[in-house]
């Protein structure tokens, strides 16, 4: 591989018919490369998921986990500076207290980055994921690992080259994927302002923050949908039968599929109940547009 964008295109070529388990991409790059336009283009979403505190936008990020008992960035540059080929310069972002008993409950997947000097000059990383998506997720990732060897470039400025090595369990590709981030219906910001666009007939909006809820989430929150249909409830002589009900099947199945997701992550039926929470979605935005244009 000749740029870290190619890590993007081997992964996507691999994941191509489906699912794989023990996806291993491997490349070794001038230090350079961590500046990137590839990599400055995902920098910015990278610079939420390393924050030390978890912006309100995301349901978790990696930040906080790698900070979580101190700064993990700083003890691996002391570690390297202190024994260049160390085994311990290890960044771990979970341990078995925070697995035990989780559930469905959201946990990084990004978890073991480790460092270790071939060379003076060459700085050899490994990521290990219990899980990766590829197409929309794998470049922040990558963006994030370009972060850390930054800050560690800026301290041990005598490296030159980078042995980038990723390895995922179970990887698969997804062009419409969010994960774990907060769609703008779900956002505490928006809590009350659901009812009040409800309460003042503001189609316009209820139609835009069940937009924001158009896609393949890896985490079902249904706190918005909820608020949605509590609102309705309380000003159903005002609203289109079709619109209560849509919003009441749609809860119904965000539930299901929370249900199911206990026991399953990639089945049919988690597919096909995505698929229809989607189509239900559209449905309703659907007939609130229908329902503008009839205003006008």
């Amino acid at each position: 591989m000749n740029m870290l964008s190619d890590f993007i295109k081997s992964a996507e070529e691999s994941c191509s018919n489906g699912r794989v388990f023990n996806l291993i991409l491997q490349g070794e790059f001038p230090i350079a490369e961590i500046d990137s336009t590839f990599v400055r283009v995902h920098t910015e979403k990278a610079v939420q998921w390393q924050a030390r505190e978890r912006p309100e936008s995301l349901i978790i990020n990696h930040g906080e986990y790698i900070h979580k008992y101190g700064d993990a960035i700083e003890y691996v540059i002391d570690e390297l500076k202190r024994k260049p080929d160390s085994n311990r310069a290890v960044i771990s972002l979970i341990n078995c207290k925070d697995i035990l008993h989780s559930g469905d409950r959201p946990i990084p997947s990004f978890m073991i980055f480790q460092f270790s000097f071939k060379s003076h000059q060459c700085i050899v990383c490994t990521a290990y994921f219990r899980a990766l998506e590829v197409s929309k997720f794998l470049p922040s990732n990558i963006a994030e690992i370009c972060l850390i060897l930054r800050e560690i470039k800026e301290k041990i400025p005598s490296i030159e080259q980078v042995m980038i090595t990723i390895h995922a369990f179970s990887a698969y590709s997804n062009k419409d994927f969010y994960c774990l981030e907060v769609s703008e219906i779900d956002l505490d910001k928006n809590k009350g302002a659901i009812a009040i666009a409800v309460a003042k007939q503001d189609y316009v909006t209820i139609s835009s923050l069940l937009q924001s809820k158009l896609r393949d989430e890896s985490y079902v929150n249904t706190n918005g949908i909820t608020e949605l249909q509590n609102a309705l409830r309380l000003c159903s002589d005002n609203y289109d039968r079709r619109i209560i009900s849509n919003i009441g099947a749609c809860l119904l199945n965000m539930k299901r599929l929370q249900r199911i997701r206990r026991s399953s992550s990639h089945s049919h039926e988690v597919l096909s109940l995505n698929q229809k929470i989607q189509t239900i979605l559209s449905d309703t935005i659907k007939i609130l547009h229908e329902t503008i244009r009839g205003r006008s």
